[in-house]
């Protein structure tokens, strides 16, 4: 999934509100689209150099086991 938006920061939020958001990448303005794109993705691939770039992963507490 994609939308255009300004900041980085409402990428992150925006991953955070979706169930099957893993990570994201914003796109820096002027690169793809003059406003920045955000891509989230339900998968996390592996970290890649990217001044053109900003990603993070979504947080997810551990996991607590049922007996």
């Amino acid at each position: 999934m994609r939308f255009d938006l300004g900041r980085w920061k409402t990428c992150e939020a925006g991953c955070a509100e979706e169930n099957i958001c893993s990570s994201w990448t914003y796109v820096r303005p002027g690169v793809q689209v003059p406003a920045g794109r955000c891509w989230l993705k339900n998968v996390v691939a592996r970290p890649v150099v990217d001044a053109k770039t900003v990603s993070g992963v979504k947080f997810k507490p551990a996991s607590v086991r049922i007996d």
